[in-house]
């Protein structure tokens, strides 16, 4: 499967979230270790298509008032503060770095913003 196909499936996945029901995410292609050690237009670009994939996903049913909610937290952001707060989230947490990136990351994501949880 490619890497966008796997991007949008996992934003998809992410975004359509109910807390009540298990849900089974694929690997992805980096861990956070992974992720770490790439240069850094790479991790910008890694973000910056998360976030695309996310922001793509209610095309396959997800919930876009949720999308909606991210894009309206991450809207005044760039592509290196989208960085920085996963990278921050990383860095503080190097007990988790042998997950998957993009579980990490959406992980920051709820952090930094927080009335993305679904409802």
């Amino acid at each position: 499967m490619e890497l966008f196909s796997k991007i949008v499936l996992v934003a998809f996945l992410a975004t359509a979230w109910d807390p009540n029901a298990p849900v089974a995410v694929p690997h992805g292609f980096l861990t956070g270790s992974g992720y770490l050690q790439l240069p850094d237009a790479a991790r910008h670009g890694y973000g910056m298509g998360l976030l695309d994939g996310i922001f793509l996903s209610p095309i396959l049913g997800a919930d876009g008032e949720g999308v909606q909610r991210l894009k309206d937290c991450t809207l005044p952001m760039n592509s290196e503060q989208i960085t920085a707060i996963f990278e921050k989230y990383l860095r503080d947490n190097p007990e988790i770095w042998h997950y998957d990136a993009q579980i990490l990351f959406w992980q920051a994501l709820l952090r930094a913003c927080p009335q993305v949880v679904p409802r």
